[in-house]
């Protein structure tokens, strides 16, 4: 999410996700549990390497003196992998570290979410093409919730909102799919720019907007 970082990162092969996967779990806190998301292992190179941790389990294992302050928590996860000599900074909801892998740094992204299992699989992309990005598909998420109605709004780690009061209706893509697409789509029609147009093909109003703004 953020390929800068960790400085010293080099982008990472899709052939090497999984000697990855197996170096960060090594060295994370007892407990904590990581999501994946992002094109990390899908594409052939990535910049850099994205996960979820869970706000509530995070503050379960690095308490803060702060009783429920998830920065504090973060400076401590920061902390943590700094003692192990690696190299970590934070930013805004994420804390990165750069994570070994052969003779080079790759750059992992630990993002806090609430209900955090629930939100890596809304966030389920499929990169079937090599320009696809995750922050297009859910671009376009949000402007189909906003042709749908004027009162619903896609929070990115959040799902689907009323935009008067913040309410959240879903965080079920399926569920989405339903309301901002047609009652027939499922998920799977969520998962990338190319199904998304080809889902909305019979609202023409959503279907020359998305194919105007993304597919030009």
């Amino acid at each position: 999410m953020s390929g800068n970082a960790i400085k010293s990162a080099k982008p990472i092969k899709k052939q090497d996700y999984q000697q990855l996967l197996t170096n960060i779990q090594s060295i994370l806190p007892t407990g904590l549990t990581i999501y994946p998301f992002g094109s990390a292992g899908k594409k052939e190179i990535s910049g850099d390497v994205d996960f979820f941790i869970d706000a509530d389990e995070l503050l379960s294992i690095l308490p803060s003196h702060r009783a429920g302050n998830l920065l504090e928590s973060r400076k401590l996860l920061q902390e943590f992998f700094i003692n192990q000599g690696l190299e970590s900074t934070r930013s805004g909801v994420n804390v990165h570290v750069g994570i070994p892998l052969g003779n080079d740094i790759v750059q992992v992204d630990l993002t806090t979410v609430n209900d955090a299992s629930t939100i890596a699989h809304l966030h389920d992309h499929v990169y079937d093409s090599s320009d696809v990005k995750g922050k297009t598909i859910v671009s376009i998420w949000c402007d189909l919730a906003n042709l749908t109605s004027d009162n619903f709004m896609i929070s990115p780690f959040g799902g689907l909102l009323y935009r008067n009061t913040r309410e959240l209706i879903t965080k079920n893509p399926d569920e989405i799919a339903k309301i901002i697409i047609s009652p027939n789509a499922t998920e799977y029609d969520m998962r990338s720019p190319s199904r998304l147009l080809e889902a909305v093909k019979h609202n023409p109003i959503k279907y020359q907007h998305i194919k105007q703004t993304y597919f030009q």
